[in-house]
């Protein structure tokens, strides 16, 4: 019969705590997360925080400017490479009915940006056909690897 430890160290603060004071997670080992819950809680405030993740990218990209570069031109190449004709966002806009094609509600033109139903870099193409009206964030939340591939 194994006995079941009552208190569990947080490697995050370095406090032993009781196991209530971590959230439950059946994939782990132990049935409970690695951080404690303030910990928990700290990092996801922090994760959360639109100006401090807006930070954090403005000083990776201070950082790596090569990579930055890098992946503007890649961008701009599959751009070229995969252009079909020009596509104007206020077309998508009328196009779409004011509507987001990812999640349905509507979009303001102002805060729209044009999604690719096909990524362009799954091979998609930059075309009307293959274009649609998105919030930021669900375009961003979908990211590049949804869609078929081509």
């Amino acid at each position: 019969m194994t006995t079941e430890v009552a208190t569990k160290k947080c490697p995050k603060c370095g406090k032993v705590k009781p196991r209530n004071q971590f959230y439950k997670n059946r994939q782990k080992a132990d049935g409970l997360e690695q951080y404690c819950r303030d910990c928990s809680k700290a990092y996801r405030a922090t994760v959360r925080n639109p100006e401090v993740a807006r930070q954090g990218i403005k000083r990776w990209i201070e950082r790596n400017p090569e990579k930055v570069l890098a992946i503007q031109q890649e961008r701009r190449r599959l751009i070229r490479e995969n252009f079909v004709e020009d596509v104007s966002p206020e077309e998508v806009y009328r196009r779409s009915n004011g509507l987001c094609g990812l999640c349905g509600h509507p979009v303001a033109f102002n805060r729209m940006v044009i999604d690719h139903i096909v990524p362009i870099k799954r091979g998609g193409k930059h075309s009307y056909e293959n274009t649609q009206a998105a919030h930021k964030l669900c375009n961003l939340r979908k990211g590049v690897y949804h869609g078929p591939v081509e």
